[in-house]
């Protein structure tokens, strides 16, 4: 796609989700019942562009916003707009921005190889002790979970579920309900669920796990006798570092897997036990033997076949999970991404999808710098770049868009010349280490 054109397509799709979809759907949901200055779009326009500027934004905040849009409104207006129906229409227009793909981009061979590499993660965001009835917590009074789907390829926000925090990830559905055969799908440990991998595996998606300690393995060509895999790996040889062997996984499901294991260097090995103890003293707990030993072997649970990822390479594919990490930090030092105000449930929610309309369209903006580039582009240097041109994006907004093309061109140049990552001088980026992989 030539620049010319993909500035076009920028122009389109901020038109599109600033100016179009919010009315269309303001009428369906209720949100406009009768003629009112603070219609559907408006909403959206308001909130996000609001919350670009400051996650944390007060509603006097959002009232100067929808000023300088051209748009009067009270905060004691503007609070009573701010119901169910609000959020129902905010929610709404995150899930089908949401669902327009981009044009897949170039990826390293190693993963060109998967039609997407889906990345799914959770993070948390306290709230006012007055919700923890509806967002009951585990430690905390109050605590929304959010559950992330980022798509590797193209560099979006896939998907995302709202839960309370003692939901467990595994229970969460975005794998099973956004991937298709030939997708791969990157978890933590704590979607480890053999019956999630069963129901992958049956419908041609890939994934790459670690293995949970205390999962029963059994021998593939004996499925009745189990395996002690840390006994197996501590009786091989010192200088073996890495293999695999297909068992059966699960006690129920059997499942054959390929099971990849890596020795950890002694040094690091060591801070991993520190880590456990600490882990296990936090949950009055103490760390047992067999956890202690754990800590000398990464192991990792996959069906992707040994023809499409060798053993050497599943931990360095497994560590593109990272980004999601990366991505939760930046949102949560440049959006204030994990707290909330003493608000009540249907501001906190208002609140957390105009967050999240921002934050898409933050990383529809800058995810043609993802493979295309010989160089990486930092998020949290970029996204204030953004942050900082709020008031010219309000201004071609409240003039109906005019001056956006020149917008986007100018966001682009300064990306490129102000949000760039510092050069690495002593270890080389996991894109790079993925880049140099040749099936």
């Amino acid at each position: 796609m030539s620049s010319k054109t993909h500035y076009k397509s920028e122009q389109t799709q901020v038109q599109m989700f600033l100016g179009e979809i919010g009315s269309q759907l303001a009428q369906a949901n209720g949100f406009v019942q009768r003629q009112s200055k603070l219609g559907g779009n408006e909403l959206v326009q308001t909130l996000m562009l609001g919350c670009l500027e400051d996650g944390m934004a007060t509603l006097a905040t959002f009232c100067q916003v929808a000023s300088n849009l051209g748009i009067e409104i009270s905060a004691s207006g503007l609070h009573q707009r701010l119901n169910s129906e609000a959020v129902d229409l905010l929610r709404q227009v995150c899930q089908i921005w949401m669902q327009q793909n981009l044009k897949t981009v170039s990826a390293p061979q190693v993963l060109s190889q998967f039609s997407a590499v889906r990345i799914i993660d959770s993070s948390r965001i306290r709230l006012p002790d007055t919700l923890a009835e509806v967002f009951p917590g585990t430690r905390r009074q109050a605590t929304m979970k959010v559950q992330l789907a980022y798509e590797y390829h193209q560099g979006q926000i896939e998907g995302l579920a709202v839960e309370a925090e003692k939901t467990p990830d595994q229970k969460c559905r975005l794998p099973q309900e956004l991937s298709q055969a030939g997708d791969l799908v990157v978890f933590d440990l704590g979607y480890f669920d053999q019956d999630r991998f069963a129901e992958l595996d049956e419908r041609g998606v890939y994934f790459i796990s670690r293995l949970q300690s205390q999962t029963g393995l059994y021998a593939s060509d004996q499925p009745k006798q189990k395996v002690d895999i840390l006994a197996y790996l501590n009786s091989l040889p010192a200088h073996i570092t890495q293999g695999e062997r297909v068992m059966c996984v699960g006690r129920r499901r059997k499942l054959p897997l390929r099971i990849v294991y890596y020795r950890v260097p002694p040094k690091i090995a060591q801070e991993r036990r520190r880590k456990a103890k600490s882990a296990a003293r936090t949950r009055g707990q103490t760390g047992s033997q067999h956890l202690l030993d754990w800590q000398d072997w990464l192991i990792f649970v996959t069906n992707v076949p040994v023809t499409l990822l060798h053993t050497e390479h599943i931990a360095l594919v497994y560590r593109v999970r990272w980004q999601i990490e990366i991505i939760f930090k930046v949102w949560k030092q440049e959006m204030a991404w994990g707290t909330m105000k003493t608000w009540r449930v249907e501001r906190v929610l208002c609140q957390f999808y105009a967050r999240c309309l921002a934050l898409i369209l933050f990383h529809r903006l800058t995810a043609k710098y993802g493979h295309q580039v010989d160089w990486e582009l930092s998020w949290t240097n970029a996204l204030q770049q953004l942050k900082r041109k709020v008031s010219r994006l309000i201004e071609i907004v409240r003039c109906q868009f005019r001056g956006l093309l020149t917008f986007l061109k100018q966001l682009d140049k300064d990306f490129r010349r102000f949000a760039r990552k510092s050069q690495r001088r002593k270890l080389p980026s996991t894109y790079d280490l993925l880049k140099q992989i040749r099936s």
